[in-house]
């Protein structure tokens, strides 16, 4: 990503649908969504009626993302005058620092109990609280205080999700018919989320660290085995970018026989140099 002026940001890889007629100075017809992993930031827009990506920009930095780099590149002009317009922006974050809490014990006392007893945030951090209808649960998780009310003073209205949410719902609208055992894989820049599925009954959800792909492997059997599911028999979806998917799933197919790598809905025109990159965070923008 430049630094100096931020006007002159660029995005490293853009990705349009093909006949698209998307124009930024018209993001009131679209709901936009952001998503920070590492040294990456992604920013799409998407059809709020249908839910079909229309156009992605990566913007992507050398080191990680500090907030006030974050509230820069946000903030630039031709982004802001787009995520104003958008009629929805919502912000993900994929921190393992979040609690699932089932709605028949959630109280508005709820987020102060965790926030002494459960949370240990720091001075500028505060927790929010979403509801995910798919599992009648509400996710708590903090964000930045600074990076929230700079994004209200500067762009506006403002949501923030969790990735977690966000792949509930990429189940429930892409995979709710399918059967059977199944565990979904979703890499971010160094930790990968991991979901176990036994028809339409979610068993298990988790945010692990990685540093190779023997981590992902060793986690991925791990819980195989701790749930009784069976290798040979349960579906395993990766997806995301991963600089080694190839080693792992060559490690993968000596134990399982079912590996697929997810693809999102409308992504058919993307150069195949860019495609991986883009996918790593591409569910989460479509199901904002």
């Amino acid at each position: 990503m430049e630094r100096g002026k931020i006007g002159l940001i660029t995005p490293s890889i853009t990705y349009s649908k093909k006949g698209s007629s998307f124009d930024i100075k018209a993001a009131s017809l679209y709901s936009a969504a952001i998503h920070i992993s590492g040294n990456k930031i992604d920013i799409g827009f998407s059809d709020p009626q249908s839910g079909e990506l229309l156009h992605i920009d990566q913007y992507e930095k050398g080191e990680p993302l500090d907030t006030q780099s974050l509230i820069n590149t946000l903030t630039q002009s031709s982004l802001c005058l787009g995520l104003k317009s958008a009629i929805k922006n919502t912000f993900y974050v994929t921190t393992s620092r979040f609690s699932i809490v089932p709605s028949a014990f959630f109280t508005v006392e709820t987020i102060s109990d965790w926030k002494v007893h459960s949370f240990e945030l720091e001075e500028s951090e505060e927790l929010i609280s979403k509801f995910i209808p798919e599992i009648d649960s509400h996710i708590i998780f903090p964000v930045s205080s600074i990076l929230k009310n700079e994004l209200k003073s500067k762009i506006g209205h403002t949501e923030f999700g969790h990735h977690f949410a966000s792949l509930i719902s990429t189940y429930h609208i892409y995979y709710r018919e399918t059967v059977g055992s199944q565990l979904f894989i979703h890499f971010h820049s160094t930790q990968f989320s991991l979901a176990l599925f036994e028809d339409e009954k979610m068993v298990l959800f988790n945010v692990y660290d990685m540093k190779s792909w023997e981590d992902i492997l060793y986690y991925t059997y791990y819980c195989l085995e701790q749930f009784n599911f069976s290798p040979s028999q349960t579906k395993i979806n990766l997806g995301g970018y991963f600089e080694y998917i190839s080693e792992l799933t060559t490690a993968l197919q000596r134990y399982s026989k079912h590996i697929f790598h997810l693809k999102a809905k409308g992504i058919d025109s993307i150069d195949a140099t860019k495609e991986a990159k883009l996918l790593s965070t591409i569910f989460n923008l479509q199901c904002g």
